[in-house]
């Protein structure tokens, strides 16, 4: 994640286009964050659903960049859908699964469901975005990556309160 990000500032900054730079963000954010449910997730059936889900989506966005090709140029909204929904879905299963017991987790969670649900606002209305004036679309841009930053922030502020003592989680 950390290399697309770079990446795409590199082109940024050499003024060439990084938009498909967001597909492989998408895809990798959603297998990663779709183990590491599957890892937490206690119940055997939500287990496997979520590595169904994550199969099947996966098929789904590769069959749409075959049918319109043209959509790695621009933001794909059924890809953003197909990588967003299962997530926000994900995140409000773990806090249901939690209600009757000590949540672990609970930062990581709450990030994923709060900065999912914001980036893909954000991202799915992106082709509008893109026409609209430039300032209104840089407060667009500087929100998401305040979003971001903070997303990251909470997973750390997790790792450092409850996880850094312990062993690392293992993605089977």
């Amino acid at each position: 994640m950390s290399i697309i990000q770079i990446i795409s500032f590199v082109l940024w900054k050499l003024f060439i286009t990084n938009l498909f730079l967001s597909h492989f963000y998408f895809v990798l954010q959603f297998i990663l964050l779709s183990l590491f449910y599957n890892k937490i997730l206690e119940k055997p059936l939500q287990k496997k659903r979520v590595l169904v889900i994550m199969k099947i989506n996966l098929v789904l966005i590769f069959i749409t960049y075959l049918i319109e090709p043209s959509l790695f140029y621009q933001f794909n909204i059924y890809e953003i859908i197909l990588t967003s929904v299962p997530l926000v879905y994900y995140s409000l299963l773990y806090f249901f699964n939690s209600l009757s017991k000590k949540i672990n987790y609970l930062y990581i969670n709450l990030s994923v469901l709060f900065y999912v649900l914001l980036s893909m606002l954000i991202f799915v209305s992106g082709n509008n975005i893109i026409i609209l004036p430039d300032f209104i679309n840089d407060i667009t841009w500087v929100l998401n990556s305040i979003f971001y930053i903070i997303f990251q922030l909470l997973i750390f502020y997790e790792w450092y309160k409850n996880l850094r003592h312990k062993k690392v989680l293992e993605i089977n």
